[in-house]
């Protein structure tokens, strides 16, 4: 089988290349509406969603990282991170009609084929939650990264790091970082 005949077309003319930006807004906003669509809607990677839309992959994965994290800081947008809200709604529901399904069911072959499919939706529900956490992570490191540069760039002494990662040191070194935060926070306060 040819790629064409494995892969939907979805009634979309995709382009001959890869388009190098800049993107206007209405390419971009129809652009990251349908990497939702195959990202979320058919489980597409990355990597597939690049091939199929003939568009670089870091473009595809900057619009996955700021559909995920979309709905990390606003869920009252009306883009498509409301979609991705009403996906994972969509699901919690199924997983309750199922598990009340489940309880009633007595054939021990349903039972199972039941249990299957709570277990794909809570898989769903899981990859959907990891991917929303590490794209807030990425998002954060960035503006620390950028905000670094800039206090550098503008000659400022603070400097800025993000807090989303867990690291083990003893107990000690755990104590001077805190104290460390807490001396600088306490005289930025009384600045």
């Amino acid at each position: 089988m040819s790629r064409q005949e494995t892969t939907p077309d979805f009634g979309i003319n995709w382009p001959k290349s890869h388009k190098r930006g800049p993107y206007t807004k209405s390419d971009k906003e129809s652009r990251r509406n349908e990497v939702y669509r195959l990202h979320f809607d058919y489980g597409y990677p990355a990597r597939k969603i690049a091939d199929l839309m003939k568009i670089n992959r870091n473009t595809i994965n900057n619009d996955i990282d700021f559909l995920y994290g979309t709905v990390v800081k606003n869920y009252d947008l009306v883009n498509s991170g409301t979609a991705v809200i009403k996906q994972i709604t969509k699901l919690e529901i199924q997983k309750t009609r199922l598990r009340e399904l489940l309880d009633k069911t007595q054939n021990h072959s349903e039972k199972i084929s039941i249990e299957r499919l709570l277990f794909d939706i809570d898989s769903k529900l899981i990859h959907v939650r990891i991917k929303i956490s590490e794209s807030s992570y990425r998002v954060h490191e960035h503006v620390a990264t950028w905000l670094n540069k800039y206090a550098k760039n503008h000659h400022q002494t603070g400097r800025y790091f993000a807090h989303f990662e867990i690291t083990q040191v003893s107990a000690k070194t755990r104590g001077k970082i805190k104290k460390l935060i807490a001396e600088d926070q306490h005289r930025k306060r009384l600045r």
